[in-house]
């Protein structure tokens, strides 16, 4: 059995033997804590139980309850009766009020009919016989009353507590409706946050394509250029990065755009794609090029984008360590490169479409909003290290913008930006300049005849 040194920090499971968690119990320890609260929960209180168990026998209570409010209504009419303050209120009327109003239109009914009886009753006593009650009409009218009031009271009693267990039970469905919903987006977002969290630190199985994803997705050339360096260099973790961009027709030269600050020195500004065919016949084929060889200057790494089957760009990484040279790695860099690969062509598709947008008529002069984000993304790269640029001001005389145009075309690089400011001045946004090499460039332009300068200040638009 083969013994392995590993730093106790490191993912030992997921990185040496590429296992990976089926279930995060993490995620769902919350709900078996839940459900345990649930199933030991503490027993309620003796109140709480009683009011459970009147809830449950709800018919129960109340026919005992009028009974003995009967009984005791039926005591107090014959031992106190002959009192005067109980000979001035009618406890049976009063008893069929505190019935209905309580408990409905069935229990005022059975009260007012026991109160009947109990009249009734009241009234033999005093020696009124069965037919005489019966017979004498005006001797049914409190008979009519108690059963009417009974009637009416514990009608208007129902009919609160049916709109109240209406309005009760829409709530209910309001509420259910609401929690379910709520439920649902707490999941989706524990969800989300877990699967998220998942991807983006996850350094194996390429399980940042999601972060990778949300920082491309825009369309602007610059701005995806801007985010790649960094990207790459923390997914493959490869601190040696280059962006080259093949804009010219004929596809000798591919342009340096963005490149890692460890190899800036080592980098060249342009590759001159006739001496590097050998690359160049192999990504005809395959999308990477490996320098299996280990040939001395030359990346480990070369990847390609296209566009319409031509060349666009080319990817470089350097300095890479023996265990990277590996297909696991190969198919990292394949997957990372065609997501570039789609925002890229998605970027200059849309560009395409807003040609009248980026450039004055048919030259290559940019509007002075459209340059000054050019100018913005290039500050941007200078100031993470990624980029350098010189802004160079080439000042007019009132010639038309077609006339600057064509003395001027010829001699500014694909990789760089010319755009008209506000002063009617042209400026120039030359990217990939250094202060060793940014002679050449004003003396190139002095050459032509340009009245030319540099502009240092970096918060300065045109």
């Amino acid at each position: 059995m083969t013994h392995i040194q590993v730093d106790e920090h490191h993912n030992v499971a997921r990185d040496f033997y590429d296992w990976k968690p089926s279930v995060n119990p993490l995620s769902q320890l919350e709900l078996c804590l839940d459900a345990y609260r649930r199933a030991r929960g503490a027993k309620p209180p003796l109140n709480e139980r009683l009011n459970q168990w009147f809830q449950t026998h709800r018919k129960l209570v109340i026919a005992v309850e009028t009974i003995i409010g009967a009984i005791l209504v039926q005591t107090f009419n014959t031992f106190f009766s002959t009192g005067m303050q109980f000979r001035m209120i009618d406890l049976r009327l009063l008893y069929i009020v505190l019935i209905a109003t309580a408990y409905g239109v069935f229990p005022g009914l059975l009260a007012s009919l026991l109160m009947c009886a109990s009249l009734a009753q009241s009234y033999m006593t005093n020696g009124l016989d069965a037919a005489s009650l019966f017979f004498w009409y005006e001797n049914w009218v409190p008979f009519i009353l108690y059963i009417a009031l009974g009637g009416a009271v514990g009608y208007a009693h129902t009919k609160q507590e049916e709109d109240n267990q209406f309005v009760k039970h829409q709530n209910e469905i309001l509420t259910d409706r609401s929690n379910y919903l709520r439920s649902l987006y707490d999941d989706s977002q524990r969800i989300k946050e877990t699967y998220r969290s998942e991807l983006i630190q996850s350094q194996s199985g390429f399980g940042k394509v999601y972060d990778v994803v949300q920082r491309l997705s825009v369309f602007e050339q610059g701005e995806i250029f801007l985010q790649s360096v960094p990207i790459i260099e923390d997914v493959l973790s490869c601190d040696s990065v280059a962006i080259f961009t093949v804009d010219d027709k004929s596809a000798d030269f591919a342009r340096l755009q963005v490149c890692s600050e460890g190899v800036r020195n080592e980098v060249p500004t342009s590759i001159d794609l006739v001496k590097k065919h050998e690359i160049i016949n192999a990504l005809t084929e395959e999308d990477v090029w490996v320098n299996r060889g280990l040939v001395e200057d030359m990346p480990d790494y070369v990847a390609c984008i296209r566009d319409q089957d031509k060349l666009r760009v080319l990817i470089t990484l350097r300095n890479v360590s023996y265990e990277q040279m590996n297909v696991y790695y190969l198919n990292q860099i394949r997957v990372l490169v065609r997501l570039m690969g789609n925002f890229l062509v998605k970027a200059w598709e849309y560009q395409k479409a807003n040609l009248s947008a980026n450039y004055i008529g048919d030259t290559i002069i940019m509007p002075a909003k459209r340059f000054n984000e050019q100018l913005s993304y290039a500050r941007s790269m200078q100031q993470r290290r990624l980029a350098t640029y010189r802004l160079l001001r080439l000042k007019t005389h009132g010639e038309t913008i077609e006339q600057l145009d064509s003395s001027i075309h010829r001699f500014v690089r694909s990789s760089d930006f010319l755009g008209i400011g506000m002063d009617g001045n042209l400026y120039l946004l030359a990217m990939q300049v250094t202060d060793e090499t940014e002679h050449f460039l004003i003396d190139r332009f002095r050459s032509l005849g340009w009245d030319c300068d540099f502009i240092r200040d970096e918060r300065v638009t045109i």
